[in-house]
């Protein structure tokens, strides 16, 4: 978890980045303090860029997660459920 979520990049380094990049983010990051950006596979992100397409955010959920549960390994159980 601590590689996909990039939790060993300092925030505040991110965020000054990406404010000079992007005027925008500072607006965004004052509402919404702890984005990040995951450190996702590739095929995954492919995957869940198709599924996005015409779709909302509850049938795109869906729709990976059921691609992960028929494709993808199972790497750890929270609370009884299983995290792909």
């Amino acid at each position: 978890l601590k590689g996909y979520f990039r939790l060993d990049h300092p925030l505040c380094d991110l965020y000054q980045d990406w404010i000079q990049r992007d005027s925008h983010f500072e607006k965004i990051a004052e509402t919404y303090n702890g984005i990040r950006l995951l450190d996702q596979p590739e095929f995954e992100s492919l995957c869940s860029f198709i599924c996005s397409q015409n779709n909302g955010i509850s049938r795109i959920t869906s729709m990976v997660k059921a691609l992960k549960e028929s494709y993808g390994k199972v790497v750890a159980s929270v609370e009884g459920i299983s995290v792909y």
